[in-house]
């Protein structure tokens, strides 16, 4: 147990801080909430697993120390926010794209008005999250920056792996809620008049992390 350990207060200080950082905004978030609203709460929950993998993949790689290869090997960065850069803008560009060929009355779910046919697969939404994410240079940032210190040898196997199933837990925990939520909160009032300008909104923010990881890995700058 960790009651009496010296190492119980930085698993938890870590799990705490992951909490905290999760719900803040960024492009895993939109992706969650837009495929919720457009597709329906299966096609989101599979879209959150997504996400979840991807952190786990991060933090897993962090806790393992390969933070190395980002100082070692710098063009892996610069490989990263390309790749992330360009999905990102073409994820936007296709999200604006739908938002002005799509003709739909804002009383109506996204959800309810396409067929079974038209909605997303399951294992496309799970790929977008993942992908989304697994772009995402500043989410590599992030891990690796937080878990830098439990990369050491001298940190047992066994904090590693605690904290590693503290993080996905965590990150499994919000994000199927989020789901939840939006799929809930989609026939309200205000859910109605924001699913209009949905795709625009989140086609918006999309092409503007896009574009801002091209410039940073261009230019070097956000």
């Amino acid at each position: 147990m960790l009651e009496g350990n010296p190492m119980a207060f930085p698993v938890l200080a870590a799990v705490l801080i992951y909490a905290v950082s999760v719900p803040l905004p960024g492009p895993s978030l939109i992706a969650v909430m837009r495929t919720t609203m457009a597709n329906g709460r299966t096609a989101g929950a599979c879209t959150a697993l997504g996400v979840t993998l991807a952190a786990a993949i991060y933090a897993f790689a962090a806790l393992l120390g390969i933070s190395t290869l980002l100082v070692t090997l710098p063009w892996l960065v610069t490989a990263i926010q390309l790749v992330g850069g360009v999905y990102l803008l073409c994820l936007g560009a296709s999200l604006l794209r739908a938002h002005f060929r799509t003709r739909a009355t804002p009383m109506e779910p996204a959800f309810l008005r396409r067929s079974a046919k038209d909605r997303i697969p399951s294992w496309k939404a799970l790929i977008r999250g993942f992908a989304v994410t697994i772009g995402n240079p500043k989410m590599a940032a992030f891990f690796f920056g937080l878990f830098a210190p439990m990369a050491s040898q001298a940190v047992p196997a066994a904090v590693r792996l605690m904290v590693l199933v503290g993080i996905v837990l965590v990150d499994l925990t919000y994000h199927q809620a989020l789901v939840q939520l939006v799929s809930i909160t989609a026939e309200s009032a205000p859910a109605r008049h924001l699913r209009r300008w949905l795709d625009a909104i989140a086609g918006t923010l999309m092409a503007a992390f896009g574009i801002g990881l091209l410039s940073k890995a261009l230019f070097g700058r956000a």
